[in-house]
């Protein structure tokens, strides 16, 4: 179960592949605009680096995005309820629940937004499956929402309760050993979800939660049909969700993506995608996240599949 003690820093080993991670997604369909900030501690190297990416379009690398910052600081902080490394700040409010988010990189670009989480963080040791351990020893995921201001070289926009996503992983990361995942994140209506789907050896797992206001329950099924760009096979465009909670609640759901990005990840490509969804009559927005190996993606890029 997750506790307070879950948002600070856990015990680590030397291995280079260790690391403790925290993970925001933002998505503004008005804007036509996905955003990604990403803080990791690699404790072997000693190391703090952020990223704040903000993509538009379907851009080919991060550096067609609107807007690219990765920063490194040579020291680990003490502890994670205040947090600055580079332009980023992090600051919790209420464990759990509540964190401000800040950027300012003084050339336009900035951030001030408070995040609110909209159910309890969910244990992916909950689900049937465990914690995928090429994943870390263990991760949460939750959904919520971002309310206050973005300015994307200098153009201002108002964040009002703007779909935003976080997730919280320590341990061994070990992207180039998945063959493949799904991860899904999304909000519509009263129904929120997070589904991750990796394939290591074969064999695929299943992890996250369909959510039904603040009640949060580990998913039992899920079946996903992908849609895929026509020029780019392994670029998803479209998803079409069917999920089943341990409680039998069901949930049908549609995403398409209007913004996407390939981002290289230590022998793996991730693609990821801000997409607007349905769900129960309901609209609302999310992330289609997938994952290839690079080579599968060199290979696809030099040829097609057949057809038929």
């Amino acid at each position: 179960m997750i506790t307070e003690k879950d948002e600070e820093r856990h015990p680590h080993t030397e291995d280079g592949r260790w690391r403790e991670s925290l993970y925001w997604d933002l998505v503004l369909p008005e804007e036509g605009l996905g955003g990604v900030i990403y803080l990791r501690l690699t404790p072997a190297t000693r190391v703090a680096d952020t990223m704040l990416l903000l993509y538009q379009g379907h851009a080919q690398k991060a550096a067609d995005c609107p807007y690219v910052y990765a920063h490194a600081d040579q020291a680990l902080p003490a502890s994670l309820t205040e947090v600055t490394v580079g332009h980023f700040g992090l600051r919790r409010v209420l464990p759990l629940m509540e964190f401000a988010l800040s950027f300012n990189d003084g050339q336009g670009t900035a951030l001030e937004a408070a995040w609110r989480g909209r159910h309890r963080p969910f244990d992916y040791a909950g689900n049937r499956d465990g914690c995928p351990q090429v994943m870390g020893v263990n991760r949460f995921e939750q959904t919520g929402h971002v309310t206050g201001r973005l300015s994307l070289k200098g153009k201002e926009m108002t964040l009002r309760e703007a779909f935003s996503h976080r997730d919280h992983s320590w341990g061994i990361r070990d992207w180039a050993a998945m063959q493949h995942y799904k991860w899904v994140s999304f909000r519509a209506g009263e129904v929120a979800a997070n589904l991750f789907l990796p394939t290591v050896r074969g064999e695929s797992a299943l992890n996250g939660y369909l959510a039904l206001g603040e009640d949060a329950a580990p998913l039992a099924d899920v079946q996903v049909q992908t849609e895929y760009d026509a020029k780019e096979p392994l670029r998803q465009r479209a998803v079409k969700l069917r999920l089943r909670d341990e409680k039998g609640r069901e949930v049908e759901a549609e995403g398409e993506s209007f913004a996407s990005v390939p981002l290289p990840s230590e022998g793996a490509v991730i693609y990821e995608a801000a997409a607007s969804f349905s769900a129960n009559g309901k609209t609302g927005e999310g992330v289609i996240e997938y994952l290839w190996p690079q080579s599968y993606v060199e290979h696809l890029g030099r040829y097609k599949l057949p057809e038929g």
